[in-house]
């Protein structure tokens, strides 16, 4: 499926990703579970850093920190998991960040005992109101798209090699 960023209301902007990999639900679930493979999934250029203290132990409430550059600003995230559903889903949701609203939700659905679905919707806004909806159009849909494309192609090449 083709990564898709459609405009829902009023600023507020969906990202939708879809990929089927060769690994049952527990492990598949296993892996994104694991705070620490946002290193292998996260592309090079985003100079990627978990500043939380390895390993996470994720579950509802979880807060992880981490820091990296868009476009040569060094940016701090720091997201809760607002929902722990194993092995079905986990939403994390930015608290600090460079977006007005930033919500992801991971879900995994069993295709059969060996294939599962990974889904990834992101809910985001853009601070600035018009201004922000030009940045979006010119520039942060396109960075979003480069990014879930190279986490699209990781995971693939972890599950389906």
């Amino acid at each position: 499926m083709t990564i898709t960023i459609i405009r829902n209301s009023k600023n507020l902007y969906r990202l939708n990703d879809k990929t089927v990999v060769n690994s049952n639900i527990l492990d598949t679930f296993d892996f994104f579970s694991k705070a620490e493979n946002l290193n292998f999934i996260t592309p090079p250029w985003l100079k990627f850093n978990i500043q939380t203290s390895l390993p996470i132990e994720m579950k509802h409430n979880t807060i992880i920190d981490y820091k990296l550059k868009l476009r040569y600003k060094d940016i701090h995230w720091r997201s809760i998991i607002e929902l722990w559903d194993p092995p079905n889903s986990f939403v994390d949701k930015q608290l600090l960040g460079p977006y007005k609203y930033w919500r992801h939700l991971h879900k995994i659905t069993r295709l059969s005992d060996q294939q599962t679905m990974v889904e990834d919707i992101v809910d985001y806004k853009l601070p600035f109101g018009f201004i922000g909806v030009l940045t979006n159009m010119f520039y942060v849909k396109k960075e979003l798209i480069k990014i879930f494309t190279y986490r699209k192609k990781q995971i693939i090449s972890y599950f389906n090699n």
